[in-house]
């Protein structure tokens, strides 16, 4: 199974779901988006080849969501009401 036969495989089974999203937004957009985003990434690397992966890479989302979540913990304390 090449890679245009991938493409066109996900392209006819995302379309009821496409057609869906632009009807009504709601947090399955989020993860049709996300899903799609990781399907690209993963046959965008697979047509590439892998080559040398650095090893910062791998830990790259934990580190953005633990900073997020750091950021707006800060943002929750110093502008929350006090009570």
């Amino acid at each position: 199974m090449g890679i245009s036969a991938v493409k066109k495989f996900l392209a006819a089974a995302t379309a009821p779901l496409a057609s869906r999203l632009r009807r009504k937004s709601t947090p399955l957009l989020g993860i049709a988006l996300g899903f799609g985003l990781a399907v690209t990434g993963a046959v965008r690397a697979a047509e590439a080849g892998g080559g040398n992966i650095p090893l910062w890479l791998p830990p790259l989302p934990f580190a953005l969501v633990a900073l997020a979540l750091f950021v707006l913990g800060f943002l929750a304390w110093f502008t929350g009401s006090d009570r």
